[in-house]
């Protein structure tokens, strides 16, 4: 009466000649499914909107993905991209991927833990700073998740943003020909097509759940 999902790992426990064989055969069965009653599934599908405020934040995101930076002779603030050498220690010892050369990263973009980019706000390039970090408790390498590490850092260069400018040549850049009001158009569509998508995948997982 059993229905095997596939071959079975087979033990042999007596083969001596003469006398039976004993074995063990283990693997693994297909469970019975009893389906719920369709009647009494309750599901909650969420309803949302896409406001003048998330475009606004959505132009504001493209502009950033398309910025240029130019080398500066000042102190690092947020929004710069500075380029750093970096050792992470744990216990005074170097960890696995805590180690970088040449490595850009904005400052408040949330690309590192928590600390190390507001860490590097003031810098200056040729500057060396220790950083005294805790990981997350949900941090992906559990050896790490929630550890007290130091970061010794370099910074090499600093840059400062430069945003593009909400002309022809941005809008052309994302198929847009007649200007801002089209192109903040063409996003809240594009914007409303992905929230549609999301809440029938989340009704769809809660069906499947």
């Amino acid at each position: 009466s059993l229905n095997p999902v596939g071959m079975p790992s087979i033990d042999i426990t007596k083969n001596a000649q003469g006398e039976n064989v004993e074995l063990v055969a283990t693997f693994e069965v297909f469970p019975e499914v009893n389906i719920a009653d369709p009647a009494e599934l309750t599901l909650e599908k969420f309803v949302a909107e896409v406001t003048d405020e998330d475009v606004e934040n959505m132009v504001s995101k493209l502009r950033q993905q398309r910025a240029e930076y130019s080398e500066v002779e000042r102190e690092a603030k947020e929004t710069d991209q500075v380029n750093v050498d970096y050792v992470g220690k744990k216990d005074g010892e170097p960890f696995d991927g805590g180690t970088a050369e040449g490595q850009d990263i904005v400052l408040g973009s949330g690309q590192l833990i928590e600390g190390f980019e507001s860490g590097l706000v003031g810098a200056k390039a040729g500057e060396e700073r220790e950083l005294s970090l805790t990981f997350p408790e949900d941090y992906q390498a559990e050896s790490l998740a929630g550890q007290a590490v130091i970061f010794e850092v370099k910074v090499n260069e600093v840059k400062e943003q430069k945003l593009p400018e909400l002309d022809a040549d941005f809008f052309k850049s994302f198929e847009v020909e007649e200007g801002l009001d089209e192109f903040k158009v063409k996003i809240r569509e594009n914007m409303e097509t992905q929230l549609k998508d999301a809440i029938e995948a989340n009704l769809k997982s809660q069906v499947m759940d």
